[in-house]
């Protein structure tokens, strides 16, 4: 069953935090599974919205359960979802075929969930990755809107999702155009590691470090033998 939340993430008593060394990137690829993954993401923009610094959103929620259709966290304005985060915590960098399969996939289930997408010209889709992207990836979403109508892979994307028994009421009377139509009115953004990096080094969520990484601070033995002196 698909339940949508908003808790309060304080800490994991049952799992090991990875090691961070002070004064370098987080080992995002580290953390323990999909899931801490997701909350560490959630978590940080839950924090953002909270201090009014993620706009145009005004409430967070993450989603547990199966049958997410496409997303792990969904963004608000005004009541109505409005964007999408959705999280991989993949060891290889995130392809273009994985994410064209996941956008399309969260679309068809908009056709048939009209509460998925208000407005599909003002919606945004976050991919956040914690091994980046490949470079047909990164350039598929950079020219996302101008791309995805002729997308030489667009129609394989639909008919393997429309496989799915939650999709398959779509395949009679499917209208391509209609769906293309609102495929291309969207915005797709990444979320890079590196990104992560920075908003974990901002004042207001660098109480969620502690959280999710073991922090450790190299010290250096130089240093140490001329306190011995």
């Amino acid at each position: 069953m698909l339940k949508f939340e908003t808790p309060e993430v304080t800490s994991f008593p049952e799992s090991v935090k990875p090691s961070a060394l002070a004064n370098t990137g987080y080992p995002f690829g580290q953390i323990a599974d999909d899931r801490r993954f997701e909350e560490l993401t959630y978590s940080i923009y839950k924090s953002k919205i909270d201090g009014d610094e993620f706009s145009p959103y005004d409430a967070i929620s993450l989603l547990t359960g199966v049958r997410d259709k496409g997303r792990d966290c969904v963004l608000y304005k005004n009541g109505k979802a409005d964007g999408v985060i959705q999280c991989k915590l993949y060891k290889n960098p995130y392809s273009k075929n994985e994410l064209g399969l996941e956008i399309t996939k969260f679309i068809l289930y908009s056709m048939i969930d009209d509460n998925l997408v208000n407005d599909y010209s003002t919606f945004t889709y976050f991919i956040c990755t914690a091994n980046g992207l490949t470079a047909d990836c990164t350039d598929f979403i950079h020219d996302f809107k101008n791309a995805i109508g002729n997308e030489s892979q667009l129609c394989k994307w639909i008919d393997k999702c429309l496989d799915k028994p939650t999709l398959q009421s779509l395949k009679i009377n499917f209208n391509i155009n209609s769906f293309k139509e609102k495929l291309s009115k969207i915005t797709v953004k990444s979320i890079y590691a590196q990104d992560l990096d920075i908003e974990l080094s901002s004042p207001i969520l660098s109480h969620l470090v502690p959280l999710f990484f073991e922090v450790r601070t190299v010290i250096d033995s130089s240093k140490l033998d001329e306190l011995k002196i």
